[in-house]
């Protein structure tokens, strides 16, 4: 549906003030310069920018949406142009928690502090400073998450994510998110 597109931009007006050239009376009064008037013209500028960024970003989504398809000859098709508006078709799964106890070879089921961001039949990444693994969910009750037969061990406070990377709008890429334990001494000073 083709959207009518209303200029909300209020327009001044301008006369100027006439003058009588023998007497010098004022025979009509010009357009007073005001802030009112002067902001309005500010923010009509302004507005007429961010619609250009806007406009400039949907043309370079329509653009890359027309090209994906051309490529891939499929209506199929997801992406995101890293320009901070919603991707198509697409959401980056940024689902983390974290095991509450430590997990030995061959550990099936994963007690975490919260399971209510994964789903079952999708794959996570079970890591901390030391190891890593992928591992797909085959059940979830409750906090407890059941994987496919872990290789490895993990640390008490080992992370269960569905992915660690950060979106960076300014660089337009996807960057690699953090991966490991930490361990923290204290020491109490007297």
């Amino acid at each position: 549906m083709v959207q009518k597109l209303v200029n909300p931009y209020v327009k001044t007006e301008w006369f100027d003030e006439i003058e009588d050239p023998v007497t010098g009376e004022i025979l009509e009064e010009g357009t007073v310069f005001t802030a009112e008037r002067a902001n309005n013209i500010e923010d009509g500028i302004y507005n007429s920018y961010e619609r250009t960024i806007q406009a400039e970003r949907e043309l370079q989504r329509i653009r890359v949406q027309l090209d994906l398809k051309e490529r891939a000859n499929s209506e199929l098709i997801f992406y995101d142009t890293m320009d901070g508006e919603e991707p198509r078709k697409m959401a980056l799964d940024t689902a983390q928690t974290v095991v509450k106890e430590a997990l030995s070879v061959g550990a099936t089921v994963l007690n975490v502090v919260d399971a209510s961001a994964f789903s079952p039949l999708t794959e996570v990444t079970v890591f901390d400073g030391t190891n890593s693994e992928d591992a797909m969910i085959t059940a979830i009750s409750g906090n407890a998450i059941t994987v496919q037969a872990l290789t490895k061990s993990y640390v008490k406070g080992a992370f269960i994510a569905r992915t660690n990377a950060v979106m960076d709008t300014v660089a337009q890429r996807l960057q690699p998110g953090r991966w490991g334990t930490y361990t923290i001494d204290m020491t109490e000073v007297v």
